[in-house]
């Protein structure tokens, strides 16, 4: 059975290059309410990709996904980013820079510095 889409609604649109939270109000009616400040997320899953010698053929993307499905979710704490904010943007950039450190950190830690 087909259904027909009820307006309002909210799209989460994501994408290599940015990220909007939209308001719907009907056919070429929309509000955005966020948007990407910084980098966007495939920028931040490639280089995190790259930083932790993954492949990024394709994108960094489903490379660092499969090493997240065998992964600690508690063994790095990272950052949640604007959480404090009001609106609802979103920003990438912090947790690439977290990732880095803590990958320097865990380097350091196991003699593994180049």
């Amino acid at each position: 059975s087909k259904r027909a889409i009820q307006f309002p609604f909210l799209a989460l649109l994501v994408s290599g290059g940015h990220c909007q939270l939209l308001k719907c109000l009907g056919i070429g009616n929309y509000q955005i309410i966020g948007g990407t400040i910084d980098d966007s997320l495939g920028e931040a899953f490639d280089k995190t990709a790259r930083l932790l010698g993954l492949p990024v053929g394709g994108g960094g993307g489903p490379a660092v996904e499969a090493l997240a499905k065998g992964g600690d979710v508690n063994s790095i704490p990272l950052p949640i980013p604007l959480q404090r904010r009001k609106d609802c943007d979103f920003s990438y950039a912090g947790l690439k820079t977290a990732v880095r450190m803590a990958s320097e950190k865990l380097a350091k830690e196991r003699g593994l510095e180049s």
